[in-house]
């Protein structure tokens, strides 16, 4: 059995708890961190990048596996529930229903920036709702997820009925981000009033592999205001190829079981991850590098993205690449070096200037 020291706080197939009060939960993340890079740099030119971060064995600040009604924060930003310096992700719920998360202030980027500290974890789960946090980290800040390549796809639980609103993002990679771990599928989602600042990279980032799989529908995206990011509408399918694809080292004999799991083939079309029937409204952008980049496979494009009343500064337009079916309207990419949006193998784009 693989080892993995779990969480500083564990909540693990409990009914109604509740996590709340004034004070620091301090992970001492610096620890994680450093032996983390230490690992990834070592690992890295093995072809193991892919391994590095189980590897690690970094501690999450707080783990809700397998519970029901549970609460964490303190309701609002006026008074949050403060954490920080997580080794890993900080709130991660798995698993679980019936979740409220309200009321919390990350701070993950004290000492150093703290790789792969995701703010708000929801994997697996349905009826959830995360409210009122305020973060600041070195990744994704609050994401869905449902599972990752052939495990995944075996436990095969979707994400589903989930409301995420009301937040303040300062720091990380997106301000709020679906996949790449997708195998389960993600649906009937809604995301609104959330507030978007760089140097957080992208403001909404729709993401997967293509031995992820999974089916994403039903997601609705409305009411933001993103500023300073490098792109302010991200789809990308092939996410980070040396983190998704795992492959196991010809001269490695003895491959740990985690290994294994990890490197499990997954059939072509299995894999293929789709995105479909996702509604982005009501976007107010600028000072972004690029206002859209889309791009996912021919035989698997992303489809049906209805996006309106989106206004968007940018140095760049972006590009559509593998697409069927976005239409625009009421949108407009005022972009400063003059350019349009690109499209590549894309049908029945409509509405963009």
């Amino acid at each position: 059995r693989h080892r993995w020291p779990v969480a500083l706080i564990n909540v693990y197939k409990q009914t109604d708890v509740k996590i709340s009060g004034d004070g620091i939960i301090d992970g001492d993340g610096k620890v994680f961190w450093d032996a983390y890079w230490k690992l990834r740099n070592a690992y890295q030119p093995k072809g193991l990048r892919w391994a590095s971060d189980y590897d690690a064995e970094r501690a999450r600040l707080m783990l809700i596996y397998g519970a029901r009604r549970v609460e964490i924060g303190n309701g609002g930003l006026d008074n949050p529930l403060h954490l920080q310096r997580s080794g890993f992700w900080t709130v991660q719920v798995t698993y679980s229903d019936n979740i409220k998360v309200s009321g919390i202030e990350v701070r993950n980027n004290i000492g150093g920036l703290g790789p792969s500290t995701d703010g708000v974890d929801i994997d697996s789960c349905h009826e959830v709702l995360v409210e009122n946090a305020d973060i600041d980290n070195h990744d994704d800040d609050i994401v869905i997820k449902s599972g990752r390549d052939a495990d995944g796809l075996r436990v095969n639980r979707p994400s589903y009925n989930i409301v995420v609103r009301n937040s303040i993002i300062r720091a990380g990679v997106a301000g709020i981000a679906f996949g790449s771990e997708t195998s389960g599928g993600i649906h009937d989602v809604e995301v609104y009033g959330l507030k978007v600042v760089g140097p957080t990279v992208n403001g909404v980032l729709l993401k997967s592999a293509h031995t992820r799989g999974g089916d994403m529908y039903n997601l609705n995206i409305h009411d933001m205001r993103i500023s300073g990011v490098e792109t302010a509408i991200r789809a990308d399918l092939n996410w980070n190829p040396a983190y998704s694809y795992a492959s196991i080292p010809a001269d490695v004999k003895n491959p740990p079981e985690i290994w294994k799991i990890l490197a499990t083939p997954v059939p072509h079309d299995e894999g293929l991850p789709h995105y479909h029937d996702v509604h982005i409204h009501n976007i107010e952008a600028d000072n972004v590098r690029a206002a859209i980049r889309f791009e996912a496979y021919p035989d698997a494009p992303i489809k049906d993205i209805d996006l309106d009343h989106i206004h968007i500064k940018a140095k760049t337009a972006g590009e559509i690449i593998h697409a069927d079916g976005i239409h625009f309207t009421d949108t407009t990419i005022d972009a400063a070096d003059g350019s349009h949006v690109r499209l590549e193998d894309a049908k029945g784009v409509t509405g963009l200037n």
